[in-house]
């Protein structure tokens, strides 16, 4: 399928299904919810971004926004139902209404497209790194940028999505989950706990835990199939179980957008993240980098706070609790700024 449509004739005969669903009767038994149609995303993505991901593709411009990819999802999805519609009134079936998408529900769709094209990007950038010279002949690899094939990692690296609402412990190894265990333990007794939210990513060293599981993650994403999009969502089951937390290198909060007053979740995950690291662990913690496109109104001063946890009696040790805040426009930036991190040594 052609990355931009331009004859919705072909959605008549999509081989992915529909990318839009009429759902009233589904929306009838969700609390507060009174959705007519939806966009199935997953779809949508399968169909953008059938040949290849951008930043790893010839023909997808790699300086392009990385919001002009996104809304290429939401602008195909919308042509497909106003077409489908017009040329099969009965199609969506019984209906109370013509097709329509609401922005409330576009904003949703724009932040997990975002989440799922950042994190193919740095998949491939991760899965480039962990090959040598000899490895990387896949014909795939032919859009590389010279940023990262400069760029050297000291580890085999996996770059993971936890999920919403992820467990820590099922990732950890069975040292650093009974250390988690317990911290949490002691404050469960005193009728408290420690409330933290996982990252959207997370880089993790995989150097002992096999040349299978390196492999795995050494594995081109030729493009948004289903398939990739599974391996983006399930390949944490590959490590849970087996990360000792001195492993995670570092984690990453995505969003295409902050303003001024969501700007704080970042600054709570982060110390909430880190706390962890030293309170349950007691090591170092690991680095946390807040991922975005663009800011409206933001002051990113305010996202040089403080690390809570990391202050002494003579501030000698005080650190942010966000390592830095990036500003990342297109994929061409997202790789350059992924490889930044491996050239100068950092991870």
């Amino acid at each position: 399928m052609p990355f931009e449509i331009s004859d919705q004739a072909i959605c008549e005969n999509c081989p992915y299904g529909c990318c839009v669903l009429y759902i009233r009767e589904q929306s009838k038994r969700m609390k507060d919810r009174d959705t007519l149609y939806r966009i199935a995303q997953k779809t949508g993505m399968q169909c953008a971004f059938s040949d290849g991901i951008p930043g790893f593709a010839a023909d997808l411009d790699p300086d392009q926004p990385l919001t002009f990819f996104v809304e290429r999802v939401v602008e195909n999805a919308k042509a497909a139902g106003v077409h489908l519609e017009k040329m099969t009134p009965s199609y969506f079936g019984e209906v109370q209404a013509p097709f329509q998408i609401t922005q409330q529900q576009v904003g949703k769709v724009r932040g997990d497209v975002y989440e799922v094209i950042a994190s193919s990007i740095l998949w491939n950038c991760a899965a480039y790194l962990n090959q040598d010279a000899s490895q990387r002949t896949d014909p795939g690899w032919t859009a590389i940028p010279d940023v990262l094939k400069n760029a050297e990692a000291p580890h085999k690296i996996a770059i993971v999505g936890l999920g919403d609402n992820y467990d820590l412990k099922k990732l950890l190894d069975p040292q650093s989950r009974e250390q988690l265990s317990d911290f949490e333990g002691e404050l469960m007794v005193r009728d408290t706990s420690a409330c933290y939210s996982t990252p959207d990513l997370v880089c993790v060293s995989i150097d002992e835990l096999g040349q299978d599981t390196i492999d795995h993650f050494s594995l081109r994403l030729p493009n948004l199939s289903d398939a990739s999009q599974a391996m983006l969502s399930e390949s944490r089951k590959q490590l849970e179980g087996r990360v000792p937390a001195s492993a995670l290198l570092f984690a990453v909060g995505l969003k295409t957008s902050i303003r001024s007053d969501r700007m704080y979740q970042f600054l709570f995950e982060a110390n909430a993240w880190k706390f962890l690291w030293r309170k349950a662990f007691k090591v170092e913690p690991s680095r946390y980098y807040s991922v975005l496109s663009r800011s409206y109104g933001a002051n990113p001063e305010k996202l040089r706070s403080v690390e809570f946890a990391s202050i002494d009696e003579n501030f000698a040790n005080a650190q942010p609790a966000i390592d830095a805040m990036v500003h990342v426009a297109s994929p061409a930036e997202l790789i350059e700024w992924f490889a930044s991190l491996f050239s100068a040594g950092a991870a």
